[in-house]
Formats: structure tokens, sequence, C-alpha cells
């Protein structure tokens, strides 16, 4: 979508050499309040977009608000199943296995909330199953609205799906315009070093619209 307005996050993920890229846009490059979530495919073996799996999937809840974002994983949830590609908007929860065959299902949280998914992750629990850690902004119509969130969710949908919230800025809630996620370690001796090992955590990165973050 070449309609490139405010966005608190792109989701991005990569599955079997290819990046699975979701931008939000008005696919009619006009100045309508039309926002849709889409997916563009990047195959790395042949280090070029392919243009025949562009896919427009879902208008957004919050299309009339410049401050949208996009959330994308590949997640296995552990039960023998095939990995998948989830994205994650404001108004439904996008999986697939191939690129092509797209099915769709309901919002992580519920849209009535204005939380907008910022950036998320896997994340390996000691003796659990993996789950999926998304961090959101709010936004309030066309402005942001206080309050840094989590959300962690075990990836299946229905009855199945398992689902705890969190406000993170609880104490002095603020307003976040982008968040990064990474996988760390909590080793006293190198505490910022990507990797997943004994004792594994995450390290959240946000940023705020009038200047500094966390």
């Amino acid at each position: 979508p070449p309609d490139y307005t405010t966005q608190v996050g792109q989701g991005l993920t990569v599955m079997n050499d290819i990046i699975y890229y979701f931008p939000l846009g008005d696919p009619g490059n006009s100045t309508s309040n039309d926002r849709y979530l889409a997916c563009a495919q990047f195959d790395l073996t042949k280090g070029a977009w392919d243009t025949t799996k562009t896919k427009q999937l879902s208008k957004l809840h919050q299309s009339g608000t410049c401050n949208v974002g996009s959330a994308a994983v590949t997640f296995n949830p552990g039960d023998g199943s095939q990995s998948q590609v989830y994205a994650l908007c404001d108004n439904a929860t996008w999986t697939t296995g191939d690129g092509v065959n797209w099915s769709s299902h309901g919002p992580l949280v519920p849209n009535s909330w204005n939380w907008e998914p910022m950036d998320a992750v896997v994340i390996y629990p000691p003796d659990a199953a993996p789950m999926i850690l998304v961090v959101y902004t709010r936004t309030n119509g066309q402005y942001l609205d206080s309050g840094l969130y989590a959300a962690i969710w075990n990836g299946k949908f229905d009855s199945a799906s398992v689902v705890t919230t969190v406000q993170l800025d609880a104490s002095d809630p603020q307003t976040w315009i982008g968040a990064a996620l990474f996988l760390g370690t909590a080793q006293a001796a190198s505490p910022y070093h990507s990797g997943e090992t004994a004792k594994p955590c995450v390290q959240l990165f946000a940023n705020r619209p009038n200047g500094g973050g966390i």
C-alpha cells in the first residue's frame, strides 16, 4: 500500500526462505480513511518480491486513524501441527502455512479496546509450550492515548485460545508510538545478549512521541 501514514508497527517475519511483510495503508493511494492490512512476500532464494502473492487482507477497525499497527510471528504451538505465519492487526488475526491459503480469525483482543499491535515475538517458557507475546499501544480516534500493554497467547483459536493481558506502564501511563521486542537472556554476566539459554527473557524497547522511552 502506498499510503504510508503514521504506523505504530509493521509486522515482519520469515518462514521457509520467505520474508512476510505486513504494511498498512490505503490501496487507492488517496486521502480516504479506509486503511487495510496487506501482505507482501520477498523470496530470499530469488532475491526478489513475489508480486503474485501480494494480498490485501482486511480493513482495519480504526481505519480512520493514522496511528495503526500490525505485528507478525512464525509460530508452531508445539502440538505436532506445522508452523504458520501469524499476522495481527486491530480487526483480525490471519494465519497461513504457505503464503497462498489464508485463514481469518477474530482479533486477539477486543477491537473496542482500541489497542494497536506494535511488535510480537515467540517466547519459550521453561518446561512449557511456546507462546506468542504481543506489545500494544492504545489509540483514541485520530490520536494516541495513554497505555502500553502486552498480551501473552498460546496461539490457538476459539475455545482452545488462552490469552493473558497486562498494562506495562500502569504506575505511570504514557503515550507510545513504537516498540520492538527482542529475545535475550537473564544471565547476570551478559544480560543484553541475544539468545535463548537457561533463563530466557524478553527485552522491550519503546518510544514516546514527545521523546524518551524505555
